[in-house]
C-alpha cells in the first residue's frame, strides 16, 4: 500500500526524469495512474475522486490567471522596449551578472514573494533576467532557488498563520515564537544563498567562469545581513512584515555596497545611464504599479476584504461530498494585479492600446499547454490529499506515507521531518499546503518521540519551503514563462540537488540547536 499511497510523487518523477517525456503528458500519465489507484485499490469513493478533481479545477484556476497576467506583461516590456531600458539601467549598478542574480533573483524576488507569495516571483523575475542576458534555463532554476528564503514568510505570513492554524496552541504568540525558532533554524542555509547562487550561474550557466574569491564576502555579507535584519523585523514588528521589510532594506543595503566596492572590487565596467528620468520610471511603472497594488491589497484589510469579495466563486459540498469545498476570488488573483500593471504601464509609457490587446491575444496562444498541465497537477494534487474518502477505512494518502515513515525513520525524525514538508510541497505546490497537511502530524510525532515540538515544527516548515525549488506547479509555471515547455525535466534537474543539500544544512542546525539547548 505504500507504493500507492506514494504514487502521487513518484510517478511525476519517474515520467519527467527517468523517462523525460514532457510534464503536459507526464501529469496526466500521473494522473490517470493516480486516480484509479484510488478508485480500486485505495477504495475512493467515485464522488470523492470527481469532486476533488473539480476543487483542483479551482485551484488550477487561481494559477492559470496568474501565468495568463504574467505572460501579458512580459509581452508588453518587450514591445515597448520597455525591458532594454530596464536592463541598462541594472547594468548601470554593474554589469556583472553574479550581481544581477544577488540583486534581482533574491532580494528583489523576496520583495515579491514577501507581497504577493504562491511563487509569484517566478513568473515576474525570470523574463528580467531573460532580458538581463541569462538563458532560459539559468533564469528559471535560479530563480527558483533564490525564491525558496523568504516563501516562509511570504503573502504577508500566509504559510505561517494558515499552515500552523491546526497546531493544539495555535495563537499569534506562539506563531511569533515560530518565526523567531525557523529564522534560527534557517540560518546556515539563508547565509549561504547568495554565494550558492553565485557558484550555481558560475558553475553550470556561464559562458566564462570566473574565480569565486571576490564574491565570497559580499555574497556571506549579503545573507548574514538578511537573517539578522529578518530577526530584528519578526522580534520588533511582527512576522508579517519579514519578507516585506527585511527585502527592502537589503536592496539598499546591495546597492550601495556595489556602488562604493565594499566587499567587492569597485566595479570599472558600469554603463552610463543613457535614458531620462521621464524613460526609467516609465519602463519601471509596471513593476512599481505591481508593488503597489499587491501592498495595498495584501496589507489594509478593508481594502482586502473587498477585493476578496468582489467575483468570489464558493462551491460548498461539491457534488454532495461534504469534506469538499472549491472557492476562487478572481480579483483578488495576482494575475489581476499583473494585468492592471501592465495596462497602467502601458498608459504611463504613452504606447497604443492595440499592444495590450496583441499581448492579450499572444498570451492565449502561449499559456494554454501550461494550463492544462496545471489542471492535470493539481486534480491530482487534490485525489491525493482527499483520499481518506474511501470505503477501506484507510487513512488519506498523506496520512499513511506520514505514519509509515514515523514508524521506519522515528529514530532520525529531525532529518525526515523537513524531508516531509518538502514531499508535501513537491505534490501540493505550496508551503501552506503543506504545512497545512503535515503540521499536526508532525506536532503528534514530536510529542511521542519527546523532541521539541517548536523545531520539529519549524522544520516542516524549511523543508515546505525547500521544496519550492522542485514543486511541480512552480516548474512548469517557470517553464511556461520562460519559453521552456517540454524541458521540465531540465529545470527539475539543476534544482532538485541544491533542494536535497539545503535539508541537509537545516539538519546541521537542527542538530545543533538541539544539542546546544538541550
Amino acid at each position: 500500500m505504500f507504493g500507492i499511497a506514494t504514487m502521487a510523487i513518484t510517478a511525476p518523477l519517474f515520467f519527467l526524469i527517468i523517462l523525460r517525456i514532457d510534464a503536459l503528458r507526464s501529469m496526466f500519465y500521473s494522473l490517470l495512474l493516480v486516480s484509479l489507484s484510488a478508485y480500486f485499490i485505495w477504495g475512493m469513493e467515485s464522488r470523492a475522486v470527481a469532486a476533488s478533481s473539480v476543487q483542483g479545477m479551482y485551484k488550477a484556476t487561481y494559477i492559470v490567471v496568474i501565468l495568463f497576467g504574467a505572460t501579458i506583461l512580459v509581452h508588453l516590456l518587450q514591445q515597448t522596449k520597455a525591458i532594454e531600458t530596464i536592463q541598462q539601467s541594472f547594468q548601470s549598478v554593474s554589469q556583472d551578472p553574479r550581481i544581477y542574480i544577488v540583486l534581482i533573483a533574491f532580494l528583489f524576488g523576496s520583495l515579491i514573494e514577501g507581497i504577493a507569495g504562491f511563487g509569484t516571483p517566478v513568473i515576474i523575475i525570470g523574463p528580467l533576467l531573460v532580458a538581463l542576458g541569462f538563458k532560459p534555463l539559468s533564469a528559471a532554476a535560479l530563480t527558483l532557488i533564490a525564491n525558496r528564503t523568504s516563501s516562509q514568510f511570504g503573502a504577508v505570513g500566509t504559510p505561517i498563520f494558515v499552515g500552523y492554524s491546526n497546531v493544539t496552541e495555535a495563537s499569534t504568540s506562539y506563531f511569533q515564537q515560530l518565526s523567531f525558532e525557523i529564522i534560527i533554524l534557517d540560518a546556515l542555509p539563508t547565509l549561504l544563498t547568495p554565494l550558492a547562487l553565485i557558484y550555481m550561474y558560475n558553475r553550470f550557466f556561464a559562458s566564462e567562469h570566473k574565480a569565486m574569491r571576490p564574491y565570497i564576502i559580499w555574497s556571506l555579507f549579503i545573507g548574514l545581513s538578511y537573517m539578522l535584519f529578518s530577526l530584528l523585523y519578526v522580534q520588533f514588528l511582527g512576522l508579517e512584515f519579514v519578507s516585506i521589510l527585511t527585502p527592502l532594506t537589503m536592496i539598499a543595503i546591495a546597492v550601495f555596497t556595489i556602488k562604493r566596492g565594499i566587499f567587492l572590487p569597485k566595479s570599472k565596467c558600469k554603463a552610463p545611464l543613457i535614458y531620462s528620468r521621464r524613460q526609467l520610471i516609465g519602463a519601471w511603472s509596471p513593476y512599481i504599479v505591481i508593488v503597489l497594488l499587491l501592498g495595498v491589497t495584501r496589507l489594509l484589510p478593508p481594502v482586502q476584504e473587498i477585493i476578496q469579495s468582489l467575483l468570489r466563486i464558493e462551491h460548498r459540498s461539491i457534488l454532495g461530498v461534504e469534506a469538499i469545498d472549491g472557492n476562487l476570488s478572481i480579483f483578488y488573483s495576482p494575475g489581476i494585479i499583473l494585468m492592471l500593471a501592465s495596462l497602467i504601464g502601458l498608459l504611463i509609457q504613452r504606447q497604443p492600446l492595440r499592444l495590450y490587446q496583441a499581448a492579450i491575444q499572444q498570451s492565449f496562444r502561449k499559456v494554454g499547454k501550461a494550463a492544462l498541465t496545471l489542471y492535470c497537477t493539481l486534480i491530482l494534487v487534490q485525489i491525493f490529499t482527499n483520499s481518506f474518502i474511501n470505503n477501506n477505512n484507510l487513512p488519506s494518502m498523506p496520512q499513511y506515507v506520514a505514519d509509515v515513515m514515523i514508524g521506519q525513520f522515528g529514530g532520525v525524525w529531525l532529518f525526515v521531518a523537513p524531508f516531509l514538508g518538502l514531499l508535501g510541497t513537491f505534490i501540493t505546490g505550496g508551503a501552506t499546503i503543506s504545512t497545512l497537511t503535515f503540521a499536526s502530524i508532525q506536532e503528534s510525532v514530536a510529542i511521542d518521540l519527546s523532541l521539541p515540538t517548536k523545531l520539529i515544527l519549524a522544520l516542516q516548515m524549511t523543508g515546505a519551503t525547500t521544496g519550492t525549488m522542485v514543486s511541480i506547479n512552480n516548474v512548469v509555471t517557470a517553464s511556461a514563462v520562460l519559453g521552456l515547455l517540454g524541458k521540465e525535466g531540465q529545470v527539475l534537474l539543476k534544482t532538485i540537488i541544491p533542494a536535497v543539500l539545503y535539508l541537509v544544512f537545516t539538519t546541521v542546525c537542527a542538530y545543533l540547536i538541539l544539542f546546544i539547548f538541550k
